[in-house]
Order: C-alpha cells, then sequence, then structure tokens
C-alpha cells in the first residue's frame, strides 16, 4: 500500500515537468493540462467565487469607488470651507458664534478637508458594503469590457472625415450667407 502510494508520488512529480518548461499538471495520473490553462478562483467578501477575469473588471470598481471618494472628500471640504468664511464674514453669526473667527481663513481648509475626507470615506464604504450597489457597479464594468473599442487608426480616420465635412460645411454656410446678404442687399438696397 506504502508502495502504490509513493509510486503515485513520483509520478505526478515527473508529470508535472515538462520538456518546454511550462508546467504540467496532473488530473487522473493519466490526463495532463497546462497549468495556464487551469483557472483559478479566489473567494470574495461574500463567499461568492472570483475568477482573474472578474478581477480585471473588479480592479475598475475599486478605482471607481476610491476617485469617487477622493472627489466627495475634495467637494465637501471646498463646500464647509465656504460655509465657514461666509459664516465669519456675516457680522450676526460672528456675534452668536465667535468661534468661527478663532481660526485664521487660510487654516479653516485643513479640518473641513478632514471631515470631508470622514464624510465622504463613511458614505463611499457603506455604499460600497451594499450588495445591490456593488452588484449594479460590478454589471456595469463588466457590460463596459464588452465593449469593442476602436483601435487608433480607426479613430483618426473618424477625426479626419469629421473635420473634413466640418470644414465642407463651414464653407457651405459662409457662402449661403453671403449670397443671402448679396440677395438682400439688392432686394432692400443700401
Amino acid at each position: 500500500m506504502a508502495d502504490d502510494e509513493s509510486k503515485e508520488s513520483e509520478e505526478l512529480e515527473s508529470s508535472t515537468e515538462s520538456d518546454n518548461g511550462s508546467d504540467i499538471v496532473a488530473l487522473d495520473g493519466d490526463d495532463a493540462v497546462d497549468a495556464s490553462d487551469v483557472e483559478t478562483e479566489v473567494i470574495g467578501a461574500d463567499g461568492e467565487h472570483i475568477t482573474p477575469a472578474d478581477l480585471s473588471a473588479q480592479k475598475y470598481v475599486f478605482a471607481t469607488f476610491a476617485a469617487v471618494g477622493v472627489l466627495g472628500a475634495l467637494l465637501i471640504g471646498k463646500i464647509f470651507t465656504a460655509i465657514w468664511n461666509s459664516l465669519a464674514s456675516w457680522p450676526t453669526a460672528a456675534r452668536v458664534v465667535p468661534q468661527l473667527l478663532r481660526t485664521a481663513e487660510d487654516d479653516r481648509e485643513f479640518p473641513m478637508s478632514v471631515i470631508g475626507v470622514l464624510i465622504s470615506g463613511t458614505v463611499t464604504f457603506l455604499a460600497y458594503s451594499r450588495s445591490d450597489v456593488r452588484t449594479w457597479a460590478d454589471t456595469v464594468a463588466e457590460e463596459l469590457g464588452k465593449v469593442h473599442w476602436p483601435d487608433r487608426d480607426t479613430v483618426q480616420n473618424g477625426t479626419v472625415v469629421v473635420m473634413v465635412a466640418t470644414l465642407f460645411a463651414t464653407i457651405y454656410v459662409g457662402l449661403l450667407d453671403r449670397l443671402w446678404g448679396f440677395v438682400t442687399t439688392l432686394v432692400y438696397g443700401t
């Protein structure tokens, strides 16, 4: 029995090496598959299986949530700074809340940016942790992955066609304007 197990392990070791340098994985001992053909899976946070193809779409989802979080933090920080500055310049608010004037106008941006980061980070995290939002974002990323984007030559040819058509349309409308101006001057005089 022990001899059979050691014999199988020797066969497995010998079957994982190949002459061309690629790894071979033994399935049954008789069938062999190239290791690059084996699709590996990663288990996600919700227990779903994520393949490497899904990870390519997933990285765009992560990047989008991160970009929205950063832009939200900047926007919220700027809005709160503007509110603080306008309240500090309003005499009634400055009289009611004298703490508004304790910080110089140049020093108000940092604490408001920190508040913006906290609010935006919390909202972004809560949005990402919702399964319906994440499912929607994953679906959008997958659909965008299916889009056939034109190559460089197609874009250049299309750009040239649009520029030439725009030039002809501009010349045509300009000539019609001159002709119409000439006809109106003949009819109505100077």
